[in-house]
């Protein structure tokens, strides 16, 4: 009785927030022990001044600074488009949430949605560089090459995109969060589980497109340097662009897993309990139940939820691949 009483109440909406913060925490340990930061290279003595455009005479050299331009630009808009898209899909599952919610009550649970967004963008402003800290390598081989073009605004926007993808984790968070929210006088109806099943779903969806986006648009920025290299070093730029992308990628599975398995255990226990007590003296059973009101475990729906969850990593890793094979 006391599980039950807890699983109703809004308790558990922190969880995806203790989710986070394990992870944050974990990957900065991580990331401290591989000391990425240390790692340099002397990119400036590689690139002379002349070399920093390709010659108009060149045509090839050209191409692949074309080719390395767009296969940047493109990612870049879709993360962009994507994150609007992110932040419309969460303020509306926010607001049908705090909607079922009697007025007396949103009070608290905006109050304690705040104060844990508030410690999240502490967490990311002064501790960001340390839960995915970049190579000095890398940093020096933008510097050398990209920066010393009009390209490099690109370098400008990938830095936005950094804080873009912060508030996105925040902004998930919170309507993550919320859909765990509920009245303390009462139980959720069967339409507002489904309805809340159906919300923490499209959230893993959209978060999930904007980290693919994210972490292909990563990988074209850090390859980027390798069109003014010869063929060995270019290939050590591209493998050093590839494991950076997909370091990233796993960071960002690992945050949508954070985000959605808390709050999607907590609505299935919760269709399990109105299940039981549904059925209560009846002889008809709890999985019936759910499956004539649309709330039956489905190991279909699970599947693209796991496939969504991974999305983010196969993108910082054979999907950014495959797409920059293309873009050569």
């Amino acid at each position: 009785m006391k599980t039950a009483r807890l699983v109703w109440s809004g308790v558990p909406c922190i969880l995806p927030w203790i989710a986070v913060a394990v992870v944050m925490i974990v990957t900065a340990s991580v990331n401290q022990v591989l000391d990425l930061g240390s790692l340099s290279f002397d990119a400036f003595a590689a690139i002379t001044d002349d070399a920093v455009m390709p010659s108009s005479g060149d045509l090839v050299s050209v191409s692949k600074h074309l080719l390395a331009r767009i296969a940047w630009g493109v990612p870049a808009i879709g993360f962009a488009l994507v994150a609007i898209a992110v932040m419309l899909t969460t303020l509306i599952v926010i607001v049908s949430c705090f909607g079922d919610i009697p007025r007396s009550e949103r009070g608290k649970y905006f109050g304690f949605i705040v104060l844990a967004a508030l410690a999240l963008l502490f967490i990311a402003f002064y501790f960001g560089d340390q839960i995915m800290s970049e190579p000095e390598i890398t940093t020096n081989l933008r510097k050398a090459t990209v920066h010393r073009t009009s390209a490099t605004y690109a370098v400008s926007m990938d830095s936005s995109f950094d804080a873009a993808s912060y508030v996105i984790f925040l902004l998930l968070l919170c309507a993550a969060s919320a859909t765990l929210l509920n009245s303390a006088n009462s139980t959720q109806t069967v339409a507002q589980l489904g309805s809340r099943i159906r919300q923490i779903q499209w959230l893993l969806y959209v978060g999930a497109t904007a980290l693919v986006f994210r972490a292909i648009e990563m990988y074209m920025l850090y390859r980027w340097p390798q069109v003014w290299f010869n063929s060995a070093q270019a290939d050590a730029i591209d493998r050093m662009a590839l494991a950076l992308s997909t370091a990233h990628g796993s960071f960002f599975s690992a945050i949508l897993v954070a985000l959605y398995l808390p709050a999607a255990i907590v609505l299935r226990l919760r269709t399990k309990t109105i299940a039981v007590q549904a059925v209560a003296g009846t002889t008809e059973e709890p999985e019936a139940w759910l499956a004539k009101a649309g709330l039956k475990f489905s190991p279909i729906k699970e599947m693209v939820n796991l496939i969504a969850i991974i999305a983010p990593l196969l993108a910082g890793g054979s999907v950014a691949k495959l797409v920059g094979v293309l873009a050569v």
